[in-house]
């Protein structure tokens, strides 16, 4: 469901949920992959810059586009946004911005 701004109760009702491309668990703690700290990196950045500019919501960051019988890196997205449906109300949550992040390199 799509809101605009002035059908927000407030801005901090909406929640930011970035979603970044997965890869196995094993390229980052075997092979030394840095994706998954990049990725936490990028999304401190943006969220720093976002309370610089007094934007201060909530924000969660998931990871999609698992395939085949490895582990890959979690939380998943799509298990993480049912589990946030189910407790929206509990956190006050209206809506979600959702953000897809893509590789750095």
């Amino acid at each position: 469901m799509l809101h605009s701004q002035a059908a927000l109760t407030s801005q901090d009702s909406v929640e930011i949920f970035f979603s970044a491309h997965g890869v196995p668990v094993s390229y980052v703690e075997e092979a030394g992959d840095p994706y998954k700290e990049e990725m936490e990196q990028c999304i401190s950045l943006i969220m720093q810059e976002l309370q610089r500019r007094r934007i201060s919501n909530h924000h969660t960051l998931a990871y999609q586009s698992r395939v085949g019988p490895v582990q890959w890196l979690q939380p998943y997205t799509d298990v993480t946004i049912r589990y946030a449906q189910d407790l929206q109300h509990f956190h006050n949550v209206e809506t979600r911005l959702y953000c897809t992040q893509a590789f750095l390199r």
